[in-house]
């Protein structure tokens, strides 16, 4: 069953510009306090157009970048060098300005077809414990990473960590590979992005009590999210 969650902080921002800066920011911020901490920061990342402006705001930025330690949420199933692949818009807005050592940066092999590739990430993902930060953007119709509505959304631990799902047939890219959403919520903190009028619709429902896949998300410290 779905629900609101109650420790949830909801940031609405006047431009594009504005939410870029913010989210950018308080990743910055986070690292450096779990770096403090832990010496390590791990973070999931997401893909689409709301984040690509964050990236390139932490493109412009310093961390203690090879403390870093990077995951992906969900991935198409298409080659690295892929227009529509999620690590190649990460790479080439952000991560490929960075130190952050190549064997910290964890990306899906989608080139492998759906099923082997879930099938190594979840190996991959066995050796991890909690996530410090879970980056996640808001489909219009309420799907975050590849968990779409009306299909199985992995919310029970005995499910793989990653798991292969397919987009509906309208858009890019059908074959996925999507972290469950017991794994997703396996994290300290967790930043969902809205960018756009037309996610007010998906933002509505979910504030409504609809079961939606957002819906099922949750973190240990609460979920921002950002409008």
């Amino acid at each position: 069953m779905s629900s609101v969650p109650e420790n949830i902080r909801w940031h609405e921002t006047s431009s594009d510009d504005s939410l870029a800066e913010g989210v950018a920011t308080k990743i910055l911020d986070l690292a450096r306090d779990s770096i403090r901490a832990t010496g390590a920061f791990s973070l999931v990342l997401t893909g689409g157009t709301s984040v690509a402006p964050v990236y390139e705001r932490l493109g412009a930025m310093n961390s203690e970048w090879n403390s870093w330690r990077v995951f992906w949420g969900d991935e198409r199933c298409v080659g690295p060098c892929h227009e529509h692949r999620n690590s190649k818009l990460a790479f080439d807005a952000w991560l490929g300005k960075t130190s952050i050592p190549p064997s910290q940066i964890h990306t899906i092999d989608g080139e492998l077809g759906p099923t082997q590739a879930a099938f190594k990430y979840s190996r991959t993902l066995d050796a991890v414990g909690n996530f410090d930060l879970v980056l996640l953007s808001l489909g219009e119709d309420g799907h975050v990473a590849s968990l779409f509505p009306g299909q199985s959304l992995g919310f029970n631990p005995k499910d793989p960590p990653a798991v292969r799902s397919r987009a509906p047939f309208n858009m890019n890219i059908t074959h996925r590979v999507t972290l469950s959403s017991w794994r997703l919520s396996k994290t300290r903190r967790m930043y969902i992005l809205a960018r756009g009028t037309r996610k007010r619709h998906a933002i509505d429902s979910w504030r409504a009590g609809c079961d939606l896949p957002v819906a099922y998300m949750s973190a240990v410290e609460g979920l921002d999210v950002w409008c």
